[in-house]
């Protein structure tokens, strides 16, 4: 009498059972691997979350002579004087302080138009440095907060990068002109593979949007006293800048969304097509040791009788 499945030996109980520890170890360091991507990204947010903060509160503190240098600058030639404000406001910006000062002074000094030009100039500068720091150190950040395999990673970081891949220059610009510190809007790009010529020209005009509205608030300030109380009090060009940002915020949101849709239903579509079809002999296969449930037919060829049931 032949053994049943249930009652056959298993062959190597060992390796069967090395094989369960092996499975169950791997379980575990993938669910270890997971957290700490996980606390590797709050790290990370904290981090550069801190570091916003404390550049933030060094501008407020050191405003007057912050002010006192751009208004040094602006005595110089032109030329000279430009391009000495746009080295500044380059460094300024790569060592992740806020811009904003410095673009006011800017419209207080230069007037409108070559405040606009040269704070532009500084940001592209300062952006384009950021952008070749954040890809010398892309393969680093990405091993703490992505697995190696970054199908298996789903949410917002999976569709950011997929926006980043598909649609760079839109999701550039979404997120130049979101109200988020531009230490994301450059690092975030570098870091998830954004092309550079998308980003370069995201960068140009999304920063020449915000310098125009800053040298414009600028140029309306009449003297330095009032130019050091501006930056903390609500006005039009600060409601317009807020209004911006929320809607660029919206729409680098937006277009995560409809990126990572767009292509599971093509990866779908891709893997359907790829997927043998179904042969017409597995659809009537019977089950060894079972009866088939649909009754067959045998007649015979060129007889129009319906045959009888077997």
């Amino acid at each position: 009498m032949a053994a049943s499945p249930k009652d056959r030996p298993v062959a190597n109980p060992l390796r069967a059972a090395g094989s369960d520890d092996y499975s169950t170890l791997e379980n575990d360091d993938s669910a270890g691997s997971a957290k700490r991507r996980r606390r590797s990204r709050w790290m990370l947010a904290l981090a550069v979350i801190s570091l916003c903060a404390l550049g933030s509160a060094l501008a407020v503190v050191f405003r007057k002579q912050v002010l006192a240098a751009c208004y040094r600058i602006g005595r110089l030639p032109p030329v000279a004087g430009g391009l000495l404000f746009s080295g500044l406001l380059a460094l300024w910006l790569t060592c992740l302080l806020p811009t904003s000062l410095l673009e006011i002074a800017a419209g207080f000094v230069f007037g409108f138009f070559w405040a606009t030009v040269w704070s532009t100039v500084g940001k592209v500068a300062g952006s384009v440095l950021s952008y070749w720091i954040g890809r010398c150190a892309r393969s680093s950040v990405r091993r703490l907060i992505l697995p190696d395999d970054t199908s298996k990673e789903h949410g917002y970081l999976r569709g950011l990068e997929i926006a980043m891949t598909e649609e760079p220059g839109r999701t550039c610009l979404a997120l130049r002109l979101a109200y988020v510190p531009e230490a994301i809007q450059n690092y975030v790009p570098a870091i998830f593979d954004a092309p550079f010529i998308p980003f370069l020209l995201a960068t140009t005009g999304g920063s020449a949007v915000y310098a125009a509205l800053w040298a414009n608030l600028g140029a309306s300030i009449g003297d330095v006293a009032e130019l050091s109380a501006t930056e903390r009090r609500m006005t039009p060009e600060k409601t317009a800048f807020l209004c911006f940002g929320a809607l660029g915020l919206g729409c680098v949101f937006g277009l995560i969304h409809w990126n990572t849709q767009r292509t599971l239903r093509r990866f779908a579509d891709l893997q359907r097509q790829l997927s043998p079809p179904a042969s017409p002999s597995a659809s009537t296969a019977v089950t060894p040791g079972r009866p088939s449930l649909t009754p067959r037919y045998s007649s015979t060829e060129g007889s129009s009788s319906p045959g009888r049931l077997v």
